[in-house]
């Protein structure tokens, strides 16, 4: 601490000593008010705390956000050494509701060097009178990290979502969602690793949550369902009515535990499209523990991805700790009736060793899953149809944006240069007319997955110009010296590449009869089926477009029927 001199501000007082500030910013018993772009560090106890002073009072609609808060709880004075004090980096204690807790980096946050205690960002308080708890709060888009506790849910706390998060390095664990009778909890989207102390855990969760689209990988636990027993604060009466979709799972030694071991239930689960996989060899222990095998029953586990390098393990144990052995995932699926249309298979990640853990367009996680009512993925990307398992869906568009992305900001379109992607993609990619207006190739070799396609060329086919050209990924014009996509153009009126020698004038011919056109047949097909028609009781019958503006097909029959003649698209 510095106090300079009010008579010389040159004259600087030093050494001078100050105690520890409790709190960097106390706003208990505050409502709307909202803390932004602050650093706060070297609070002894809490960086942000708020909560309602009395019953009548009232801390809700505040907003912490863009904020630094690290250090807190590092003093380690020996008068300041207190138990009872655990360091916190944000703080919504008892009645805090709706409040938003967006876009933080926060960390360390511990009391000392052990790191034993400490929590990144806590919600829900208990009194010897009950619990006060704290609803309806966002926590998103936050960095955590080097703390004992990421984000905790507790005391009855409840319709709160964390989503978004980064957090790592945690010494218990990731995200904590216990205790009370809280419930009606979302964690979504969230990426948890290295939580990797035994008995840690990525995410922890009690009852009545919703848990989807998170990856969580080199952890103790993944998702651990954790009903404890016991007449304390935090005793639960059960780990039930949680919802566990679209998770992947990598290299956590247990990736799904139901610690129901001679305590409340774990029933009225539902686990399903969850990738459960080790790619490093004797990273996972086991796949999948139930500690009361009595509750397997009265769980849903379907259709999810089990992958272990070494043999699968399923670990089920009798209430009371009889062990009645560990069984692979055919055995865990006779005995158990549990994970039918489940999958035990390579999942097939892009690249799992830099922590990339979306699909290979080969996976066969894809198309693999059951529809849960989810929208999004992990990505944002859209979830259509049948979905994919794991966190990540293979998008149909993944095809578009390779397409997009190999395009050189300037390149060659027959003779005429475009300089604007983006304004051009639609014309490149879309067949706007009844002709294909331009030719891909290539495509033979595409993979996503392997860029093995060192460019795209475009060839404007309306064109005969010998000097065709196309560009490289460098935007080097290269010209068709030896006339190759002139003489390609001249011979086979359009030649898509994926299609090799075989021409599109070719598979016309073969399939549709005299000149009608592909569009033709498809018109005239959809107004027998879907238009009106008319004469039915008549030698006279007409279908007509499915716009009803137009007659397509006008057949005379005689009296028995016979068709006599037919005038195809006669208006």
């Amino acid at each position: 601490m510095f106090v300079y001199s009010n008579s010389d501000p040159d004259t600087a007082y030093t050494g001078i000593e100050a105690c520890i500030r409790e709190h960097c910013i106390n706003g208990n018993a505050k409502s709307y008010i909202t803390i932004d772009g602050l650093v706060l560090k070297h609070a002894y106890h809490v960086a942000f705390v708020t909560q309602a002073l009395g019953s009548s009072e009232a801390t809700d609609y505040g907003i912490i956000q863009n904020c630094t808060i690290t250090n807190c709880g590092d003093w380690n004075f020996d008068d300041y050494e207190d138990d009872d004090v655990q360091p916190v980096g944000i703080y919504l204690g008892c009645f805090a509701d709706n409040w938003t807790i967006t876009n933080n980096t926060i960390g360390p946050i511990y009391s000392d060097s052990t790191k034993v205690r400490g929590e990144g960002v806590y919600i829900g308080k208990t009194y010897s009178g009950g619990s006060r708890n704290s609803d309806n709060c966002t926590v998103s888009h936050n960095t955590i990290y080097d703390v004992y506790q990421g984000i905790t849910l507790k005391y009855d706390s409840k319709n709160n979502i964390v989503e978004h998060n980064t957090i790592y390095t945690c010494k218990y664990g990731g995200i904590v969602s216990i205790g009370g009778t809280s419930g009606g909890n979302t964690i979504r989207y969230n990426t948890i690793y290295d939580v990797d102390d035994s008995g840690t855990s990525g995410i922890e969760i009690y009852t009545q949550n919703t848990i989807y689209y998170n990856i969580i990988y080199d952890c103790y636990n993944g998702i651990f369902v954790n009903p404890v027993s016991g007449a304390d604060e935090n005793s639960h009466t059960a780990g039930d009515d949680n919802y566990i979709y679209n998770n992947t799972l990598v290299d956590n030694e247990y990736p799904i535990v139901f610690n129901n071991d001679d305590a409340p239930t774990c029933v009225d689960n539902i686990v399903k499209n969850n990738i459960i996989a080790e790619v490093t060899e004797s990273a996972c222990v086991r796949m999948l523990v139930f500690y009361d095998k009595d509750d397997i029953p009265n769980n849903t586990i379907n259709y999810n991805c089990y992958y272990d390098i070494g043999a699968e393990d399923f670990r089920v144990v009798d209430n009371g700790g009889a062990n009645p052995g560990h069984l692979t995932f055919a055995e865990w699926q006779s005995i158990y009736s549990q994970d039918a249309q489940s999958i035990n298979t390579d999942p097939l990640f892009v690249d799992a060793e830099n922590a990339d853990f979306t699909l290979q367009s080969s996976s066969p996680c894809i198309n693999a899953g059951t529809d849960v009512g989810l929208t999004q993925d992990y990505a944002g990307n859209n979830v259509s149809g049948t979905p994919d398992i794991g966190a990540y869906e293979k998008t149909s568009d993944e095809f578009i944006s390779f397409i997009y992305n190999k395009l050189p900001t300037t390149y060659i379109m027959g003779s005429s240069v475009q300089s604007d992607k983006d304004d051009e993609i639609d014309d490149i990619l879309t067949d706007s007319g009844t002709t294909i207006p331009n030719q891909i190739s290539g495509l033979n070799n595409f993979d996503p997955d392997n860029d093995t396609v060192a460019h795209v060329t475009l060839v404007d086919t309306t064109t005969t110009n010998t000097d065709m050209r196309g560009t490289d990924g460098a935007n080097t014009v290269i010209p068709d010296a030896a006339g190759t996509a002139a003489a390609l153009h001249a011979t086979t009126d359009g030649l898509i590449g994926a299609l090799k020698d075989i021409t599109v004038a070719e598979i016309r011919n073969d399939v549709c009869e005299s000149t009608n056109s592909y569009k033709d047949y498809m018109r005239l097909f959809a107004s027998v089926m879907f238009g009106k028609a008319s004469g039915g009781n008549t030698t006279n019958i007409k279908f007509r477009d499915i716009a009803d503006t137009k007659n397509r097909i006008d057949e005379t029959v005689d009296a028995y029927g016979n068709g006599t003649s037919v005038t195809l698209d006669p208006d």
